[in-house]
């Protein structure tokens, strides 16, 4: 009896031992820590390459640092919300010289999100980074309206302006005679030390310039400036001094033909934002978009356009050039900051193979000596590093996220299958486990022109630090690749992108590491459409399902008020026209296929959302209801369409992870 019971206790720790060994070894790392703002922005090295200048975020206070090298000493050495108002931001940080340093200011007025406008939302600070740290000294201003167009980086203390009016013109300004930013000038003083003159003039054109492109080694390649009412020219600088007109827009004209056909995507469409790789070839974003969210290499000789990169959710503002003049990113407007997305090289080429790290060239010494480098993978989410040529060295400057340096363990994988002629890649990442794990199918947004990349993303690596593999999937219609994958999307919403999807979850659930029977959905916007559709059309595959912010009535929300001409035109090309395919587009309206449900599904919906209407999570689940089906609606109060801030990723995903976990743990 004794030996029984001494057996039976045994083989129960026995057994215990085992079940604790094979637990999946899971982070702790929380919402609000993945979520965070980081504490790193953007670097930029001194010309001497003795100096970092660094924009953190700590405690929701944005600073400027520098850093000396080698010593590692910092120094704060300037606070916009101090400076200005608590909504103050800098962005365009740049070198003058090893002592000054320019930004653009901007405040919380009208038109601040718009950096093309005139308004005085907009300034240039000169930065004075020996000056006492708060004295008036410390900080010059440009009062003339313009922009800084040319560092000069061949000549300490002076830089390029431009200024535009009747005629526009670009004058050279000397630092040491501006006037502190925030001094009173006497009647005597003169603004800008009187240097809007005519000796100081480098170049000039007729007519209001609103950008000038300047070439690699010097001097400027063109102009895009105003010739007639309503007619913007972009004119090319020949090198005999001549003006040669390379393209013009007739504004109010395009306005006509767009109202008639805004599906039209000719070349009048884009407009010029910087020097693009090749000749003639220019960076350009889209006029037609209210938001600008899609940059394209066009080249107004050929009359050629390729798409290259585009934000699933905030506003391209700027573009972010390696000291070679290689495009690496692009700033955009979030949450009331201006942020860095980097590029990833297969977004500014076409057709590229995607390395697993990526690696950027952030600035470099004048010499060349020494080079600022940023590099990013998908479990680690951002570092600078300092690498010396002479004598070979390597020093890390700064983790963009350094509470996270370590913490998150999953490993990556890249694969590929063929779905109806097509080649779909897809992205598989998974916790350290020595067992099988649940997976989590996460379809991206848009679905036309978004993509998931090899680099760090937020929500794959909670989900794995919380235990679960997560499947992101390329499928046609996703951007950052070829053209015939993007093209291949069109109106198949509710067709062969989830076919993609789903023969992806059927590969990889086979692996050995990942356990068929606990697959769930978790996707925003299209996404969220996607994990419904599958969810209804699956259930033997797929056990659960989350829908952020989706459209589950598609010609509800083509109806909507919300969208503008061109969306309207773009969604008649992309996913259907209303008037003509009704009943189509109701056959893949989730919202009528209520009955059809057999899994759990929990809805999320931002009452704010101005893309996508809360009024499509309200009227899902009331079919839902009327069809006794298991589901859940969280209103989301005071949100929009996507995340701006960890508070709001913790009110999302903590009812998320919750679910997930009551249907797969």
């Amino acid at each position: 009896m004794i030996n029984s019971c001494f057996k039976k206790r045994f083989f129960s720790a026995i057994l215990g031992m085992c079940l604790v060994i094979s637990l999946p070894s899971y982070s702790d790392v929380s919402i609000e820590q993945i979520f965070r703002p980081p504490l790193i922005t953007t670097m930029v090295i001194r010309p001497d390459g003795k100096a970092i200048l660094s924009l953190k975020e700590e405690n929701h206070i944005r600073y400027l640092s520098l850093t000396s090298i080698p010593q590692g000493d910092e120094k704060r050495l300037f606070t916009p919300s101090e400076y200005g108002s608590d909504k103050s931001m800098v962005g365009g940080i740049v070198w003058l010289d090893n002592r000054y340093f320019a930004i653009n200011f901007f405040e919380p007025k009208a038109g601040i999100a718009d950096l093309m406008d005139t308004k005085t939302s907009r300034r240039l600070l000169i930065v004075d980074s020996l000056a006492p740290v708060g004295s008036k000294e410390q900080v010059l201003n440009v009062k003339t309206p313009g922009w800084l167009v040319d560092t000069l980086p061949a000549v300490d203390g002076e830089f390029l302006y431009a200024k535009s009016g009747i005629q526009s013109r670009i004058y050279k300004l000397k630092v040491d005679l501006l006037t502190p930013d925030k001094k009173a000038l006497s009647k005597s003083d003169k603004i800008d030390g009187g240097q809007f003159v005519a000796e100081n003039q480098i170049i000039q054109v007729d007519g209001y310039a609103t950008r000038w492109f300047s070439k690699k080694g010097g001097g400027f390649k063109s102009v895009l400036h105003f010739t007639e009412p309503y007619v913007l020219s972009l004119t090319e600088f020949g090198p005999d001094g001549k003006h040669e007109q390379a393209f013009s827009w007739r504004l109010l004209e395009l306005d006509k033909d767009k109202s008639k056909d805004g599906t039209d995507k000719s070349i009048e469409n884009y407009l010029p934002l910087a020097l693009g790789p090749a000749d003639s070839e220019y960076y350009c974003l889209d006029r037609l978009e209210d938001e600008s969210k899609s940059l394209y290499r066009v080249n107004f000789k050929t009359k050629s356009q390729t798409l290259i990169y585009e934000t699933s959710a905030f506003k391209i503002v700027d573009l972010v050039f390696s000291p070679d003049h290689q495009l690496i990113g692009v700033q955009v407007l979030k949450n009331e900051r201006l942020s860095f997305e980097p590029l990833a090289q297969q977004a500014v080429t076409a057709d590229t193979t995607i390395g697993e790290n990526l690696v950027l060239t952030a600035g470099s010494s004048a010499d060349a000596n020494k080079k600022l480098v940023y590099e990013e993978s998908h479990n680690q989410p951002g570092q600078y590093w300092l690498e010396t040529q002479s004598p070979k060295q390597r020093t890390l400057m700064g983790d963009r996220y350094p509470w996270l340096v370590n913490q998150l363990k999953s490993k990556q994988v890249e694969g590929s299958l063929n779905v109806e002629g097509i080649d779909i890649p897809y992205l598989l990442n998974l916790p350290v486990s020595s067992t099988k794990v649940p997976l989590i199918v996460m379809p991206h947004g848009g679905p036309i022109g978004i993509f998931d990349s090899p680099y760090f993303d937020h929500y794959t690596q909670l989900f794995s630090a919380r235990g679960y593999a997560v499947l992101r999937v390329n499928f046609r219609g996703s951007g950052g690749r070829s053209k015939q994958l993007r093209e291949a999307g069109k109106k198949e919403w509710g067709d062969l992108i989830l076919k993609d999807i789903y023969e992806a979850t059927r590969t990889v659930i086979q692996r050995a590491d990942v356990d068929q029977s606990r697959v769930c959905l978790f996707g925003i916007s299209y996404g969220g459409y996607a994990s419904s559709m599958l969810l209804i059309k699956h259930p033997d595959v797929y056990q659960c399902a989350v829908a952020v912010a989706g459209v589950y009535d598609l010609n509800l929300h083509l109806q909507s008020a919300q969208l503008s001409e061109q969306q309207d035109q773009w969604s008649k090309e992309y996913i259907g026209d209303y008037r003509t395919e009704y009943d189509a587009l109701k056959l893949i309206s989730p919202a009528f296929l209520a009955d059809k449900l057999q899994r759990p599904l929990l809805l999320l919906h931002g009452d704010q959302d101005e893309v996508v209407d809360i009024e499509q999570s309200a009227r899902f689940k009331f079919s839902l209801d009327k069809a006794n089906k298991k589901a859940e609606f969280i209103r989301l109060e005071k949100m929009g369409h996507s995340v701006t801030s960890s508070e709001e990723a913790e009110r999302l995903l903590s009812p998320s992870l919750e679910f997930l976990h009551a249907n797969l743990m």
